[in-house]
């Protein structure tokens, strides 16, 4: 899943999805297990499908924390120098 978008893949090592997301790849994260059955549920037997980020679903409510870690990672960088 991307956690900037909410955009949900249902298997990231499938060939034809890396090549079709070539570049974007990397800003994909690894759902955790104890969310697997929350994303098998919202892909319903799909390839891909969209999380609502404003909801407060378990899968938005993880790519909300992955999105502040990021933001807190880059400000503590920032102020080490």
């Amino acid at each position: 899943m991307n956690p900037n978008t909410g955009h949900l893949i249902a298997d990231m090592d499938d060939p034809d999805t890396q090549s079709k997301l070539m570049r974007k790849l990397s800003e994909y994260e690894r759902i955790p297990a104890n969310l697997a059955q929350e994303a098998v549920r919202k892909l319903r037997g799909e390839p891909e499908a969209q999380v609502n980020l404003m909801s407060r679903t378990p899968l938005a409510v993880w790519a909300k924390k992955k999105r502040l870690e990021k933001i807190a990672a880059k400000s503590r960088r920032r102020n080490r120098k």
